[in-house]
């Protein structure tokens, strides 16, 4: 695989150990935005809207902004439900090499890579084979500093988010949607992907702890308080790298996330320490 991109790619790895040097715990956060963020731009700001009550018409642009247009320069002249705006996509070789290192960064990773490679010695134009979704979440986390007791990189979900509910990951705590409040940056939410009986809170997890299950993440970026939203960055989200809006709700006067029938969301993995972020910072950064 090629670098364009300028990621590393690596061919062969030992237990996972390509991540950064370790970051200092009061800067890990604000790591992982600036992480999230770089690559949201790489592959062309693309935004895919659940806050829209009318999912037949296109979001109305006006509704929030979050990418500066001037900054969005690469888009096709698309309009499909709820994707705001279209950014690059996973089929664009120039990524090859970003998604290679999204796997290398999981202990499992050299068997995805050279089942990739096998694949693609057969037929250079096919695309990935395997979904890079939660390989994508663990390399950020390899980004921003932290090791495998922080967080354990997988290529499912699931794994994870049974460590934040066992007690065993050092970073994340595994909360109910109402018990979690507004999910803070640096965040995780987390939906269930299953067709039937779909979790509809944590204790639905907590009985089939150990158990596959299609589940996905995303990472919290940024909040619009005064427009109830919150923006959180996924990988093979609508075949990119994609940041979903996400719809704050309040009753009783406690403001959670909204469940959808799109993320039907469970939990939220709060984040126990990594000092601040800033979103704005991350962007300046990333332009």
């Amino acid at each position: 695989m090629s670098n364009e991109a300028g990621y590393r790619v690596v061919a062969k790895l030992k237990d996972g150990g390509v991540c950064r040097t370790p970051v200092a715990p009061h800067q890990q956060r604000q790591a992982l935005i600036n992480t999230a963020v770089q690559i949201w731009a790489d592959f062309g700001y693309q935004i895919y809207d659940l806050s829209s009550r009318l999912t037949h018409q296109f979001p109305g642009g006006n509704t929030f902004t979050l990418a500066p247009k001037a900054q969005n320069k690469w888009q096709e002249p698309r309009i499909v439900p709820r994707l705001l705006r279209i950014g690059r996509w996973e089929d664009n070789r120039r990524f090859d090499a970003a998604i290679g290192s999204f796997w290398a960064s999981i202990p499992q990773g050299e068997l995805f890579l050279e089942r990739q490679n096998a694949i693609w010695a057969v037929n250079d134009n096919a695309g990935w084979a395997d979904a890079w979704s939660a390989a994508f979440i663990s390399w950020m986390m390899c980004e921003s500093g932290q090791d495998l007791a922080g967080f354990l990189r997988n290529q499912s979900h699931y794994q994870y988010i049974d460590d934040a509910i066992n007690g065993t990951s050092t970073s994340y705590k595994a909360l109910e949607i109402k018990d979690a409040g507004i999910p803070q940056l640096g965040d995780l939410i987390c939906a269930d992907r299953s067709r039937k009986n779909t979790y509809k809170t944590l204790e639905d997890r907590k009985k089939h702890l150990g158990q596959r299950r299609p589940t996905h993440c995303d990472v919290v970026i940024n909040h619009d308080k005064a427009k109830n939203r919150i923006f959180a960055i996924g990988g093979n989200v609508a075949n990119g790298v994609t940041v979903t809006v996400a719809r704050l709700i309040t009753h009783n006067g406690n403001t959670t996330l909204e469940k959808t029938s799109h993320r039907p969301w469970f939990t939220v993995l709060r984040w126990q320490n990594g000092g601040s972020a800033n979103f704005s910072k991350a962007l300046q950064a990333a332009n």
